[in-house]
């Protein structure tokens, strides 16, 4: 009866993983759709459209900390725990941003700060998970490193944001933003994959 249990509970806690993961790679494959519309300069409908998109997706990206959260990717870590509460307050940032925009027409200049604390925050925080997750072991072959690739992506992009487009330009790159989102689809898939997948045996 308690192996019957334990079969169950694991088979639904794959099926909640398995969510978030498909959660996070349509957060990421949204938010590479937005910045190419804005690249390739073909709108996706009026603003309020464009902005609902945006509130699904940053509530699709939550799915990426929640599924490392769920799958315990960093083991006992701190800094794995602490890396998932500050991606999590980062998006939540970005999300109260967007709402405002979406919901009262807030200009992007009368709410920016919670844009630029929200990447700033999820800029860290993931890069602290996805470090942990690494050194934790607990993801099987290729999926244990895409956690840092949100991060390590985002930490290499903003240096070139600044120099060569927010600097002069005074906004930044579209094209550099869009790729950060497969990055975020990278980790969907490697949550949704990894969800059935025993727990790497030197977990911490």
């Amino acid at each position: 009866m308690t192996s019957l249990t334990n079969i169950r509970s694991r088979s639904e806690t794959a099926i909640i993983v398995r969510l978030f993961g498909l959660a996070c790679m349509l957060g990421g494959l949204l938010w590479w759709l937005l910045n190419v519309s804005e690249v390739i300069g073909i709108p996706l409908g009026p603003p309020v459209v464009g902005g609902v998109i945006g509130v699904v997706l940053l509530v699709g990206l939550m799915g990426g900390p929640l599924g490392l959260l769920a799958l315990r990717a960093t083991g006992r870590l701190k800094t794995g725990l602490a890396g998932t509460a500050i991606t999590m307050v980062g998006l939540i940032s970005y999300l109260i941003g967007q709402l405002l925009q979406t919901a009262f027409g807030f200009a992007t200049q009368e709410i920016g700060i919670f844009y630029a604390a929200g990447a700033l925050l999820v800029g860290i925080g993931t890069l602290l998970s996805g470090i942990s997750a690494i050194l934790a072991r607990r993801l099987s072959g290729w999926r244990r490193y895409a956690p840092l690739s949100v991060g390590a992506y985002y930490a290499l992009m903003i240096p070139v944001q600044v120099v060569f487009f927010i600097g002069p330009n005074g906004a930044p790159s579209s094209t550099l933003l869009a790729f950060w989102g497969f990055a975020w689809a990278l980790l969907g898939y490697a949550i949704f994959t990894n969800a059935s997948q025993p727990p790497h045996p030197k977990g911490r």
